[in-house]
């Protein structure tokens, strides 16, 4: 959940924070790459403003191709699990990105998939 400073955490725009993801591969017997995909609900009444970024300086922003990244195989457990921190921001009206008022009332869901594909040649990276 994605919590902000209006009133009862709700967000509001110019808020902005992060969330963790652990991409856990206890179990795996080869390398994998993965992708995480972030969609927002379509509806109506939906916030759809919320910009996602791979990094706290809001450089690399996660696009619809989704989050990447690559595990390489380890017998050690535990060191195939991934965690990554997610960023995100509403911008406010002043970003020219998003009107305030047009806003008001709305809401947001967003669906977090991740999959995975074998890749017994991946090489260590992502902290691993």
């Amino acid at each position: 959940m994605l919590e902000g400073k209006g009133a009862d955490n709700k967000v509001i725009p110019g808020d902005e924070g992060s969330f963790k993801i652990n991409v856990n591969g206890d179990g795996t017997e080869v390398g994998f790459d993965y992708k995480v995909l972030i969609t927002a609900d379509g509806g109506e009444n939906a916030l759809t403003g919320v910009k996602f970024y791979e990094d706290s300086e809001h450089n690399t922003p996660i696009t619809e191709a989704g989050l990447t990244g690559q595990v390489a195989y380890s017998a050690t457990k535990d060191a195939m699990n991934v965690a990554r921190e997610i960023f995100w921001v509403l911008p406010d009206s002043a970003d020219g990105i998003n009107d305030a008022p047009a806003m008001a009332g709305k809401t947001g869901t967003f669906t977090l998939t991740m999959t995975a594909v074998q890749n017994p040649d991946a090489i260590a990276n992502d902290g691993n």
